[in-house]
């Protein structure tokens, strides 16, 4: 009896003793959140001093930013995205278009009076459908705008070029130039009779009818089940090609389809024929869009204008910001390598983890662009997303393809919005081994083998599964079928039952997996930053996005000052936290979070 009594007086004493160490904690934590509030204070009134000393200079350069008369110049040359990076002045990247700049660029030219237009110059636009649909519909705001807007194609134009073009009032291209709106063509090559003729088969698992990635290995043709798909998919493209033409152009879609079937053209048919309004040298541009003046219209570059017209004050009181993390590239569990762009599981769940316990984040916007990859690392970024939505609101914003693992980790949001043509869905689950015991064979290499374990040996390229081992295979691919399915349904908000039919590894288009409930909202990131704008109660105009991650001189900075507790402690009372977090978990370019902030309706 006094040994149970002992054991509770041990408790009773120890009880006070944690009590006081968690006070003792509270109590630091407390002294140092203060002291961070202070040297933030201190930080933000020491910038905004430099602002305000150069105040005469910046009003000046900003009511200079762009003369009377004058038309902003955009340049899409390369890849295109959501955000773009800061690009560094010693960097050797080719430059990005972003998104987010030219709506904002298009923004500021509404409220300038000075501004007559924006004269966009498309040489080559890298990038998928969804893509030039988004850069299209950030060029038609200058049009509901008031402005002019001029499209100008020097090198000619192919189907995603002149689908952005087809935004303008009015359309140049460069003389001698070729217009080769073709429309949208898929090209499969099928290996199976050459790896047949060298002696390698393909052994493939796959759950769903429409799981057809690897048949190009195991079939001479093309199925029907893949056939279908595509040409459902090419469907949502080439309507969306010939309605945004249409439009832009002002001619029926009839017209627009014979342009499609009969091209390529050369810009005089070009303009014969109405594609294009007009043809014209670079140094012709400037009097084709000011004929009145001698030397012509004002060309002012766009970065240029946006930079002098933004003048930066920093707000004493600390505003939640919306994390925005991206997905992009194959997932994978952990990137190794770090050559190829891909999704680090391990990274990811890095920074959804601390968007989740940052009080600073108010909402979380996840961007993904992936085919899918490993499900184990798929999983882990879908149970992330989840504890994140245990505290936050969570958006998906899909972009040109969001299929297999990528579609499972978007279905952990609230929301999941894509462009009609992005490609999306692919709920299925394939496995590949290919076997080389016959072409090893014929080389003359023979394989001998020692082992403990009957399946010791089970992964070998060297022979085929044996009935036991293709079971245990079948078993393992049916759980983790029927587990993605279980995570679709939990996500959508539906019985496994109504997602089965959709599954099967079937690929949809944005658009119709809208109609069928797999997304929630046709849109891209700004449509996105909207739903959570709205879910947050927010209000005020969304400041410029920040792009965390890569190779500037205050990223790596905050990378080595982050090692120590007391320097990442500094950095978050300076009001760098948002740098901070990210670059404990994030060295590479693999994974970016962008954070955006916004005023809460009170």
């Amino acid at each position: 009896m006094r040994r149970p009594e002992a054991g509770r007086q041990m408790l009773t004493q120890k009880e006070p003793c944690e009590l006081g160490i968690a006070m003792q904690a509270r109590r630091a934590w407390r002294e140092d959140e203060r002291a961070s509030h202070a040297m933030r204070i201190i930080w933000t009134l020491l910038l905004n001093l430099w602002v305000l000393l150069r105040w005469p200079w910046l009003a000046m350069r900003r009511a200079r930013a762009a003369p009377t008369g004058a038309w902003l110049a955009i340049v899409i040359d390369g890849p295109v995205v959501e955000i773009g990076r800061r690009q560094p002045w010693w960097g050797q990247r080719p430059r990005t278009v972003s998104l987010h700049a030219i709506r904002d660029v298009v923004a500021l030219a509404r409220e300038d009076s000075n501004v007559r237009g924006v004269l966009v110059t498309i040489r080559h636009l890298r990038g998928g459908s969804a893509i030039a649909t988004s850069v299209r519909q950030a060029l038609v705001e200058t049009r509901t705008a008031g402005k002019r807007l001029v499209a100008y194609l020097p090198d000619g134009a192919g189907t995603r070029e002149l689908l952005v073009a087809s935004a303008a009032d009015s359309v140049i291209a460069g003389p001698q130039t070729v217009i080769s709106a073709l429309g949208y063509a898929l090209e499969v090559q099928h290996v199976k009779q050459a790896l047949d003729r060298v002696g390698v088969e393909a052994e493939v698992i796959a759950r769903g009818r429409y799981k057809t990635a690897a048949e190009f290995l195991t079939s001479p043709a093309m199925s029907d089940a893949q056939r279908e798909q595509l040409e459902a998919t090419l469907d949502t493209c080439f309507d969306e090609l010939v309605r945004a033409l249409s439009e832009g152009r002002k001619r029926d879609a009839e017209t627009v389809r014979r342009w499609v079937d009969e091209g390529p053209w050369t810009a005089d048919d070009a303009r014969e024929h109405g594609i294009i309004d007009d043809i014209a040298y670079p140094d012709e541009l400037a009097r084709k869009l000011d004929p009145s003046s001698e030397r012509g219209a004002s060309m002012v570059p766009a970065g240029r204008y946006r930079s002098r017209r933004r003048i930066r004050w920093r707000s004493l009181v600390r505003k939640p910001i919306v994390a925005v993390v991206q997905v992009h590239g194959a997932i994978v569990s952990r990137d190794d390598d770090q050559m190829l762009p891909v999704a680090d599981a391990e990274a990811i769940c890095d920074v959804l983890d601390a968007v989740r316990d940052d009080r600073n984040v108010a909402g979380v916007i996840v961007h993904v662009n992936s085919r899918g990859g490993s499900a184990v690392a798929s999983d882990r970024i879908l149970r992330a997303m989840r504890r994140v939505r245990e505290r936050k609101p969570v958006i998906a914003c899909l972009g040109d393809v969001a299929a297999s693992g990528g579609y499972m980790v978007a279905v952990g949001a609230d929301a999941i919005l894509a462009q009609p043509t992005t490609i999306t869905g692919s709920i299925g689950v394939i496995g590949v081994r290919l076997v080389m015991g016959e072409l090893m064979r014929k080389i003359g290499v023979t394989t001998s083998v020692v082992k403990r374990g009957e399946r010791a040996d089970m992964m070998t390229v060297t022979r085929h599964l044996s009935a036991g081992e293709r079971g245990a295979w079948d078993r393992h691919i049916d759980q983790t079928y029927r587990a993605f399915l279980e995570a679709v349904a939990q996500g959508r908000g539906r019985a496994v039952d109504s997602i089965e039919p959709l599954a099967g590894g079937r690929v949809w288009s944005g658009k119709h997996a809208v109609e069928r409930g797999l997304v929630d909202e046709l849109g891209g990131f700004e449509a996105a930053l909207a739903r959570m704008k709205e879910r947050l109660g927010a209000v005020g105009e969304v400041a410029e996005p920040m792009v965390v991650g890569g190779r500037s001189m205050l990223d790596m900075l905050s990378m080595l000052l982050i090692a120590s507790p007391a320097a990442a402690g500094w950095l978050r009372g300076a009001g760098v936290t948002d740098l901070a977090w990210l670059a404990a978990g994030n060295e590479r370019d693999r994974v970016l979070a962008w954070c955006e902030v916004v005023e809460q309706a009170r």
